[in-house]
């Protein structure tokens, strides 16, 4: 699934909201990145196999090895046992200097005349300065399609004036979301990824987010052998360069399983 979110307009008497280029997903092939290590639980496919899984450490570099005694890395990571996590973390409820508010909520959205006539409406952004009170009103976007997708705050960045939300998009059955990053001093917004994710982690020093492409439903498989076998994949995004890269891209089913301690 991909999405590609509009350009963003701010309301009437209020200043342009500036978009930044989009990231494209990049291989790490001919790359060097230095991101903090983290583990991966990974459950790789095999043609004439049975299927091998086990926990995997992601390191500086981005390039994957076995974890061969997973008992000594504490509960916290082995509580995942090769289940996604199920909530986006490392991101913080509230800022120092600004505070925001997105809507409509999805109840409000899906009470609204537009999604009962089955058609899109904007979604908004509200930016309080807290110091002043003053607040400056944007538009983020359609946030209807057909009453299937919805927006929530995934939070702040631990140390920059960088707020986060996610648009998810599907049912029950099938869907993603999609991540922003709106940046408060200078008025301007990217959107993280164009392929659907589960899950947004931010890095514990504040300059990368590992996201998962793809998930446990019948959109996210990938033919091996005559069948279907379910497919998702990590991804991380460098904040200060606006840049994603790809850390595993095979026929395997991956998921975060949280950050190497220092």
């Amino acid at each position: 699934m991909l999405l590609v979110a509009g350009t963003c307009a701010a309301e009437p008497g209020a200043a342009p909201l500036k978009r930044q280029p989009q990231p494209a997903v990049e291989d790490l092939s001919d790359k060097t990145i230095d991101i903090p290590p983290f583990y991966l639980w990974r459950r790789a496919y095999r043609l004439k196999a049975p299927s091998k899984a086990g926990l995997m450490r992601v390191g500086n570099d981005g390039r994957l090895t076995a974890v061969a005694d997973a008992s000594k890395l504490g509960d916290s990571i082995l509580a995942q046992d090769q289940r996604r996590p199920q909530a986006s973390s490392g991101f913080r409820p509230a800022n120092d200097r600004f505070s925001v508010k997105l809507y409509p909520t999805q109840k409000e959205w899906m009470d609204s005349k537009a999604s009962a006539a089955g058609k899109d409406a904007d979604c908004f952004l509200d930016l309080t300065d807290t110091g002043s009170g003053e607040t400056k009103k944007f538009s983020v976007g359609p946030c209807g399609y057909d009453g299937r997708a919805h927006r929530e705050a995934l939070g702040w960045h631990g140390s920059r004036n960088l707020f986060y939300w996610s648009h998810f998009i599907g049912s029950s059955s099938g869907g993603g979301s999609f991540a922003y990053q709106f940046d408060a001093d200078h008025q301007a917004w990217t959107q993280i990824n164009t392929e659907d994710a589960d899950g947004f982690f931010l890095s514990p020093d504040g300059k990368w987010i590992v996201w998962e492409h793809g998930g446990l439903d019948a959109i996210h498989t990938v033919p091996l052998g005559g069948k279907q076998v379910h497919s998702m994949q990590i991804r991380a995004y460098d904040i200060e360069h606006n840049k994603n890269y790809r850390i595993t891209n095979d026929v395997s089913f991956n998921s975060f399983a949280g950050w190497a301690r220092p």
